[in-house]
């Protein structure tokens, strides 16, 4: 069902109560004082050797460098709110590589860390060794990560939950870049952010370009990310996602979709309340730019109150919402494609702008 409505404002109050509730998310990660317990690690053994040792308040420093990873790294040591655990470049100009050549870089089960101006690089001989370059389960909550790159990998952030039914809430994740340099041959999903069950999250001004996987005779469906999982609360904000930026489509078969609310959905076991009603609520789709997508720049599934507001989409097919359980705001977007509720989706649109022109080609080829 959709509804034009031109007398439902598209300003809220949700803004000033996400900046309240992600006070202390911004206060701890943005501290100036001089750390006293610092670490400058300069090989991989220093570097194992310090995280084994890591206590609340430490920052470890990565000396300009390459460190290969062909180990798991379990971050398991909890930090504080007034003290986290940092993991950074010593150098900004001059980021410390991590060369991950394992299925998982790291793994991140213990709440309060920060990871900035990083370098991931994915480089196993099969691409199905190389899912996540950082992998948040369970209790991996209040985490930071911003000013990195991550480049190679299936999934390169992975969110879930554990068996004792925790789920890493209030995640900031900005100003990254997300990327691969080749076509993913893989049978696993291929979605560089890659949120199940996480709540509060924000996902803001990070680059998102080509995430593919290989197809053969059958259709491959890959998102530049997506919240699903039965979680609340949620935004994707000021972000540039090129579906397809240096990696031409293969074909028709080849469908790559921008951002997502819902995703292709999640079996029960893996959803927060165990049964997926709906696959998120109260997720937030704003000010961001999506390119070059073969199938829709936006998709809501099962997406519950969402919001989908000022965003451009170019060379798309536009925004899709879908299913009984999905109500949605759509205002304000500006696209050369169309909106459509599809299998009894509710939508609300207000003052969206269809654009008239088409685009051929926005890559960087």
């Amino acid at each position: 069902m959709e509804r034009l409505d031109t007398s439902i404002g598209y300003k809220n109050k949700f803004l000033d109560k996400q900046k309240e509730d992600w006070r202390f998310i911004f206060d701890f990660s943005n501290q100036n004082e001089v750390n006293q317990n610092s670490i400058i690690v300069e090989t991989k053994q220093a570097l194992q050797q310090a995280i084994s040792d890591v206590k609340p308040g430490t920052v470890i420093y990565m000396a300009p460098g390459r460190y290969l990873i062909n180990k798991t790294v379990k971050l398991d040591q909890a930090g504080f709110e007034n003290a986290p655990i940092e993991l950074k470049s010593l150098n900004e100009e001059e980021p410390a590589e991590l060369v991950v050549v394992t299925q998982e870089g790291f793994v991140l089960t213990a709440p309060y860390w920060i990871f900035s101006n990083l370098r991931f690089r994915g480089d196993c001989e099969f691409d199905t060794h190389c899912e996540h370059a950082l992998h948040l389960a369970g209790n991996a909550k209040y985490a930071v990560i911003r000013n990195s790159e991550f480049k190679n990998f299936n999934a390169h952030i992975k969110a879930n939950g554990n068996y004792s039914g925790q789920f890493p809430d209030f995640v900031l994740v900005e100003n990254n870049n997300f990327t691969n340099e080749w076509v993913r041959e893989t049978k696993n999903p291929v979605t560089p952010i890659d949120v199940v069950g996480g709540s509060n999250w924000i996902v803001k001004q990070n680059f998102i370009a080509d995430f593919a996987r290989k197809n053969k005779s059958k259709m491959s469906v890959a998102y530049g990310a997506f919240f699903k999982g039965a979680g609340e609360n949620s935004l994707f904000e000021e972000n540039l996602v090129a579906c397809s930026w240096k990696l031409d489509y293969q074909s028709a078969l080849d469908v790559r979709i921008g951002l997502s609310i819902g995703g292709g959905g999640s079996g029960k076991r893996f959803c927060r309340d165990k049964n997926c009603n709906f696959e998120y609520k109260d997720g937030k789709i704003h000010n961001n730019t999506i390119l070059n997508c073969s199938d829709v720049g936006i998709y809501l599934n099962k997406a519950k109150q969402s919001q989908v507001y000022n965003n451009l989409l170019l060379s798309t097919l536009g925004i899709d919402a879908r299913f009984p359980s999905t109500s949605a705001d759509i205002s304000n977007n500006s696209l050369n494609g169309r909106i459509k509720s599809r299998d009894n989706a509710s939508t609300v649109l207000v003052d969206n702008h269809i654009l008239s022109y088409e685009f051929h080609s926005l890559n960087a080829n």
